[in-house]
This record gives C-alpha cells, sequence and structure tokens, in this order.
C-alpha cells in the first residue's frame, strides 16, 4: 500500500474514533442525568412513603385502643398514656449508672392499665405496652390524630452526678393552646401532681412550664409530663423500687386524670 493511500485510512480512523469518543459523551451525559432525575424523584417517593408510614404507624394497629370496660357511649373521653423512653432510649440512670428509668415509666403504665380496664366510658391509647423504642413524632402524632381529651407522659427525673439530694415529684406543661378543650394544660398538670402529692407524700415540686421540650411544643392537645420522682435520690428509688409505693403513684396519677377528665374522682 502507498504511503499516501495509509496515511488515507489512518486519517479516515482517527475521525471515527474521535466521532465515537463524541457520541460516548452526549451519551454518557445523557443517562447521568436521567440517572439523577431518577435518584431525586425515587428519594422524594422514599421520602413521602416515610412520612406516610409514619401516621400509620402512629395511629394504625401497632398503637389500637385498649377499650376498658365496653359501655353505651364508650368514646365520652379519650386519654394518651405515654410510658416515655423504651427501647436503645434507656432514659435517665440512677447514681450506681443503672438505666432503670424507662423500666418504672412502663411499670406504671402497666398498673394505670389495669386501673383504667376497670373504668367504663374512657377509651385509653398506649403509645407502648413493651420495652420498644417508639419516636416521640410518633408518641405525639397519635394524641394530636385522636383529638385526645388528655395526653399523659410518665418518665422519671434525675439530677446531675454527685447530687443526690435532689427529690420529689413535679410535672410540666406548656402555654401553648390546646384548641376547644375545656382542660388546660397547667390545669391537667395541677391536678396530676396534686393529688399524686396527696398519695404519695412525696416532696410536691410543683408544675414547671417548659415550652421546648417536643411533647409540649407539638402536642395540639391537653398534654403534661408526670415526673414521678428522682431516681438519682436514695429514698425516692426506694420508693419507686416499693409495690406499695408504685401504687400510691399510680393511684395519685389516676385520680388526678378522672378529675380533669370526669370533674371528679372515679
Amino acid at each position: 500500500m502507498e504511503q499516501k493511500q495509509w496515511q488515507c485510512l489512518m486519517m479516515q480512523c482517527l475521525g471515527m474514533l474521535v466521532l465515537c469518543l463524541g457520541l460516548c459523551a452526549v451519551f454518557s451525559g445523557g443517562l447521568n442525568r436521567e440517572m439523577k432525575t431518577t435518584l431525586v424523584k425515587a428519594e422524594v417517593r422514599s421520602y413521602a412513603e416515610a412520612e406516610r408510614k409514619d401516621i400509620e404507624v402512629a395511629t394504625g394497629p401497632a398503637l389500637q385502643p385498649e377499650l376498658a370496660v365496653p359501655g353505651e357511649t364508650p368514646r365520652d373521653k379519650i386519654l394518651v398514656l405515654d410510658a416515655g423512653h423504651g427501647g436503645t432510649d434507656e432514659g435517665a440512670w440512677d447514681q450506681s449508672g443503672n438505666p432503670v428509668e424507662k423500666k418504672f415509666n412502663l411499670m406504671v403504665v402497666k398498673m394505670l392499665k389495669e386501673k383504667f380496664d376497670q373504668t367504663p366510658g374512657i377509651q385509653v391509647y398506649y403509645t407502648r405496652l413493651t420495652d420498644t423504642l417508639v419516636p416521640k413524632k410518633k408518641r405525639v402524632a397519635m394524641a394530636n390524630k385522636l383529638k385526645a381529651d388528655a395526653f399523659v407522659s410518665i418518665h422519671c427525673n434525675a439530677s446531675d452526678p454527685g447530687d443526690t439530694a435532689s427529690k420529689g415529684i413535679e410535672t410540666l406543661y406548656s402555654k401553648r393552646k390546646t384548641g376547644k378543650s375545656k382542660i388546660s394544660n397547667q390545669a391537667l398538670a395541677q391536678q396530676i401532681v396534686d393529688n399524686l402529692s396527696a398519695s404519695t407524700g412525696l416532696k410536691n415540686r410543683g408544675t414547671i412550664r417548659r415550652e421546648g421540650l417536643y411533647l409540649m411544643h407539638h402536642s395540639k392537645v391537653p398534654a403534661t409530663i408526670v415526673e414521678i420522682g428522682y431516681i438519682s435520690n436514695k429514698s425516692d428509688l426506694k420508693y419507686l423500687n416499693s409495690k406499695k409505693g408504685r401504687e400510691k403513684i399510680v393511684e395519685g396519677i389516676y385520680n388526678g386524670i378522672m378529675i380533669s377528665l370526669e370533674g371528679e374522682t372515679k
């Protein structure tokens, strides 16, 4: 083959190579854009699906109502009881380093369930009845979705390491409006802490306004957090470890809720 023909062939091959590379670049760019668009759409769908599932979990079969004694008007009042923390969210620790808050919270709620199971006219929902993690968002969404007459969350207090003197019971509330409800957050909190104090004899630390807490800030229904004692204090911890002590705590909370919902102790 002559040198001129060889050069011509080489030029044609180089031209075709450049053309192929150009086409590949165009195709690759379009594919990347398509892939990015698909990923964005997938992320949006995933987020929307997660939001939908949050609501379903908050109000679905996993958190169905525990109807007490069926009556003619079982939905006269709706109560949501929340055992704070749970699962990997252990809550406060005692001075020995034992994560006991979630345990006491659940024990008290289960004992309250026994009392409300025998209380007609009030339909009670529980955010958890086992040692499981339920996100705060789902707890609050449940109470709001149900338009509960009261949302009561049970917790234990704990002071800073080295402080063993702080003790007693208290309730937390927010000044947020609760729609058309006749019960204010503060009134609910006051009734419960007063009855809890009368029943247990534990130091009454009163009601404390706490606007920044998630439950306080996002609840659209009457809500309070009940701190049933300091697990960092020896005397309070001993009281919580006592079955009789827990019975007195349950009695006080129950009476406070009933007075708030019905105007009288059942």
